[in-house]
């Protein structure tokens, strides 16, 4: 904040009487928080802190929209302003906003000018702005930099603490094991050697079992630790989960619901059924724990694909097609430093008592085996998520249950998409499904063959799909373009990051699709797309 508060001084003793804001893009992509506007009125600042991104959101919210410097000379009169009474208050007549963005084009925040009196900026002056918005994306990318190297290095670490103690609790095990054999089998020698009816035939008894639930214990540090020998087959994830929900709804309390929402296209996956019903069991009853009351679990299946940008910002997890298990209850939730420790063996938050702290642990050692991917998501008071994403099987798929059918995909005849995405691992996947579903789709890596597409075929393409930030144009910029050509061309836009200046957008020309999506969520959003176009045209 220093370093931008001394960036906005410097604009505003070369530029006198100008007011300058720097305002932040916050992690979603969605909303601009405050950020340096020393010589603004507080109230002021805490007005446009959480501003939307949107189009018609002032200056700034609309500059990092389009991506693009968005001059406002008269703000009393300027649709973006209307009814935004705290610039009026403010005595605010016209303001200049810049976009702030990194080297590799993503959106970092706003640079803005503000004057007490309506201004048409001059050359010098368009050219100060440019350099502040340039100096500010230095130090807040720095700063960026920073802090995801940070939370990256902290995630490896949590990983690798947790990839040891998986070594060591394996081993361990492992000799307990066979520490437990003997007593097991010496415990069964001597008790043949007494009635029923003998009391010592319930003392040694109680050894014997005792034996046993200690052998349970070993077996999920076994599991932990990736020691334990999988019975693998080709399997429909949606299968597994239907045949055990009526064994989960025994297995916890009558007042929790249990609901599935499971993908329509099959979700198969190469796995141990055994070991996939323990994953299901350990989450329903860990959810049974975070509900006080009455409660809810919604578990939901889906096929996607994860790009190297998701891949990145979640250490160990690996590119490709994927399918996803979702496990969701309404319950208590956790703190961040809970969440950080969950998967630890042994680590609980019950009492003494009430619990090993393995069941989790034991989850995690399963998904690794398996070679996947399991995170947590969770808020005190909101409830928590635990998305754990498989590798998907390529070998012959096999019919997806009835159960599971809850939408029906219906693929419009003779309808065109113009793709468009600079990734070719997620390019060629949606080309893949969609060929495959019966649309005919124009492929383009960039924005200036999707413009040179446009030109030749225009008239055909009934949609556009499209990655929101590519290196030579945005998504947005792009189908500004476009749509300049084709007013009435709907677009789908998909990316990584949340935008709600997409979800939020009145036209209903607009929709978009966060990644990773699944496959059938990019028949039913696509679906959607086409759809609305059509009602908008026939109204």
């Amino acid at each position: 904040e220093e370093l931008l508060t001394y960036i906005v001084r410097f604009v505003e003793q070369e530029s006198p009487g100008a007011l300058c804001s720097v305002l932040l893009a916050d992690h979603s992509g969605s909303r601009l928080q405050h950020g340096a506007a020393p010589s603004l009125p507080d109230f002021y600042n805490q007005a446009v802190n959480g501003l939307r991104i949107k189009q018609g959101m002032g200056s700034c919210g609309t500059a990092a929209f389009l991506r693009k410097r968005v001059i406002v000379e008269d703000i009393e009169n300027h649709r973006f302003w209307k009814d935004f009474q705290p610039v009026r208050e403010a005595g605010l007549r016209a303001c200049w906003s810049e976009p702030v963005l990194s080297g590799d084009g993503d959106l970092l925040g706003t640079f803005a000018i503000y004057y007490r009196s309506c201004r048409t900026p001059r050359p010098e002056e368009l050219t100060l702005i440019e350099s502040a918005a340039h100096m500010a994306s230095i130090a807040i990318g720095r700063v960026r930099n920073d802090e995801t190297r940070s939370n990256l290095e902290g995630q490896m670490r949590q990983m690798q603490k947790i990839e040891a103690i998986g070594q060591l609790a394996g081993g361990l095990a492992h000799d307990f094991n066979n520490l437990l054999t003997p007593i097991l089998v010496y415990g069964d020698i001597i008790r043949e050697s007494f009635r029923e009816d003998d009391a010592n035939w319930n003392k040694i008894n109680g050894i014997i079992f005792s034996a046993q639930k200690a052998g349970e214990l070993t077996k999920k540090l076994l599991t932990f630790g990736r020691k334990q020998i999988l019975s693998m087959e080709a399997l429909d994830l949606n299968e597994v989960v239907v045949s055990l929900l009526d064994l989960l709804q025994r297995t916890i309390r009558t007042n929790i619901e249990i609901k599935a929402h499971l993908t329509p296209l099959g979700a198969e996956i190469f796995a141990d059924r055994g070991q996939l019903e323990q994953i299901l069991v350990n989450f329903a009853v860990n959810a049974q724990d975070a509900i006080a009351g009455n409660g809810q679990i919604l578990i939901e299946t889906g096929n996607l694909m994860l790009d190297d940008e998701f891949a990145a910002l979640n250490p160990g997890m690996k590119t490709g097609p994927h399918v996803l298990l979702s496990f969701t209850d309404n319950g208590s939730g956790m703190p961040e430093e809970v969440l950080r420790h969950i998967f630890e063996p042994f680590y609980t938050t019950k009492p003494t008592g009430q619990g090993t702290g393995l069941g989790l642990a034991t989850v995690y050692g399963i998904v690794k085996q398996h070679n996947g991917y399991v995170k947590a998501l969770s808020q005190p008071g909101q409830g928590t998520s635990f998305l754990t994403y498989l590798p998907k099987f390529s070998g012959e798929r096999k019919p997806a249950a009835p159960q599971a059918a809850q939408v029906v995909l219906q693929t419009p005849a003779n309808r065109t998409i113009l793709l468009v995405d600079d990734n070719e691992m997620i390019r060629e996947m949606a080309l893949g499904l969609l060929e495959a579903s019966g649309y005919r789709v124009l492929a383009a890596e960039s924005a200036r063959k999707a413009r040179r597409i446009m030109d030749e075929e225009g008239a055909s393409i009934d949609l556009l799909v499209t990655d929101v930030v590519m290196p030579e144009m945005s998504g947005p910029e792009l189908y500004q373009l476009l749509v300049a050509k084709r007013p009435e061309l709907p677009v789908l836009y998909i990316s990584g990051y949340t935008f709600d200046v997409v979800v939020n957008n009145e036209s209903q020309h607009v929709s978009f699709l966060p990644k990773p999506f699944t496959s059938e969520q990019l028949l039913r959003s696509i679906q959607q797309a086409i759809t609305r176009r059509q009602s908008a045209g026939a109204g």
